[in-house]
């Protein structure tokens, strides 16, 4: 946080030796993984990343719980996926790839009912 507090370490950079933590006053011990998502997001991209990341997650929650949305039952399947996904942000795993087919999804979902509503 010290160091570069505004765009990060970039990817990977715990696997590269960047981040470090302060174990006791003056001892540093440098990791190879992170414990949370959430602090994988911000270590390595810092804020203005975590402040991105928010607005995606945020307004992927708003699309599904729209109440246009929320009639079609694959939307309702893909708004619980997406709680499931902000969940296991609070867990070790990472799970990037699956966010951006989640993110795929919900949009392709989304041009779909709008196209529908359309005709």
């Amino acid at each position: 946080l010290r160091h570069k507090p505004l765009f990060g370490f970039g990817v990977n950079a715990h696997t590269r030796g960047l981040i470090q933590y302060e174990v006791r006053p003056g001892v540093w011990w440098k990791s190879k993984t992170f414990d949370m998502g959430i602090v994988a997001v911000f270590c390595q991209r810092g804020i203005v990343g975590l402040l991105g990341y928010a607005c995606l997650y945020g307004s992927l929650l708003f699309t599904g719980i729209r109440k246009k949305y929320r009639r079609d039952p694959l939307m309702t399947a893909l708004l619980f996926s997406l709680v499931s996904y902000l969940m296991c942000l609070l867990t070790i795993s990472t799970l990037d790839c699956a966010l951006w087919l989640l993110v795929a999804f919900i949009v392709c979902t989304t041009n779909i009912i709008r196209s529908e509503g359309d005709q």
